[in-house]
């Protein structure tokens, strides 16, 4: 899937449950005049990090990682998370517009997370 992509790369995380290890992976497309002719990557252990973001709680607040798309990377809930959504595993049930109730509401999340990506740097908040 990766080569097929239009993308130069994509990053995706996978859970070893085997291992008990969290890794996200940078995949590269390598290209000659345009043509995908291979690929270069390499994958960073995540799982201290994320026992530590996840696990610290506070009330109120659900902490998660997710992508451009909305995938769930990382969350408290296992069941949530968009496994292998770079190759285009992510159902709906598995971003985070899903969590929220009210279209309005998933339509504001979209537009805050549009806004984020146009402005570098800034912070958007919703209240849902």
């Amino acid at each position: 899937n990766t080569l097929r992509n239009s993308a130069a790369y994509n990053i995706n995380v996978n859970v070893d449950s085997k291992l008990n290890l969290t890794k996200v992976w940078f995949n590269l497309v390598i290209r000659d005049q345009g043509r995908p002719i291979g690929l270069a990557g390499s994958g960073l252990d995540l799982s201290g990090f994320l026992d530590d973001f996840i696990i610290a709680r506070e009330p109120g607040v659900t902490p998660m990682i997710v992508g451009d798309d909305g995938a769930i990377q990382a969350h408290p809930d296992r069941r949530l998370i968009a496994y292998s959504s770079a190759a285009g595993g992510a159902s709906e049930r598995h971003r985070v517009f899903d969590l929220l109730d009210q279209p309005e509401q998933r339509d504001a999340l979209r537009e805050a997370m549009r806004l984020a990506r146009a402005k570098a740097g800034s912070v958007h908040c919703l209240w849902a």
